[in-house]
């Protein structure tokens, strides 16, 4: 049973022709993309949670800054950053940081019971974690002796504000490893 619709069909047979990134290479990664599109279109929007937006140019300069934070951290290519955030904006923000980084994101639902982040936290063994300490889950994170990035810390005292807005080179290739994902196990 055909779930599109003929026109539909046609018009993704015939390629893109929003205004959206495109690119018909396998050459570029998706940070990449999202970066070429900040510099076609800084004011569109980018990306929507709850009541709370950000243009392209927006999410490229908070990414950017968060990036140069992760390297002046340690973070370099393939470098393992597990992320255990509530859905939000930010965290949108900090895995593209991450690819713009180079490193691996692993992302942890913030959520899950207590002993699971922890089982996972020690079995990927990650360069760092970025959370929040609103999370009642700081005693978690201490017992598995992990580097910690309180992104709302980061925030809050003018760390991440001071970091480049530039956009970095970045070492990532499309072939590199970009995440590691556990599941559920069903």
């Amino acid at each position: 049973i055909p779930r599109l619709s003929p026109e539909d069909t046609q018009q993704l047979s015939a390629g893109s022709k929003g205004d959206y990134p495109t690119n018909d290479s396998t050459d570029i990664c998706i940070h990449q993309l999202i970066e070429q599109q900040a510099e076609k279109a800084p004011q569109a929007q980018a990306v929507v949670f709850e009541d709370d937006a950000l243009t392209y140019a927006a999410l490229n300069k908070r990414a950017n800054q968060l990036a140069a934070l992760l390297l002046s951290r340690g973070v370099s290519a393939g470098s393992r950053v597990a992320l255990c955030l509530p859905r939000s904006l930010d965290l949108i923000v900090a895995i593209l940081a991450i690819l713009k980084a180079g490193a691996v994101y692993v992302p942890l639902d913030p959520t899950y019971p207590a002993a699971r982040i922890e089982y996972c936290l020690q079995d990927i063994a990650p360069d760092l974690l970025i959370t929040v300490r609103s999370l009642p889950l700081t005693e978690t994170f201490n017992s598995v002796s992990i580097n910690c990035l309180y992104l709302d810390e980061c925030t809050n005292d003018g760390t991440l504000a001071a970091q480049s807005a530039d956009t970095h080179a970045s070492a990532a290739q499309p072939t590199d490893l970009a995440y590691i994902i556990y599941t559920s196990g069903s």
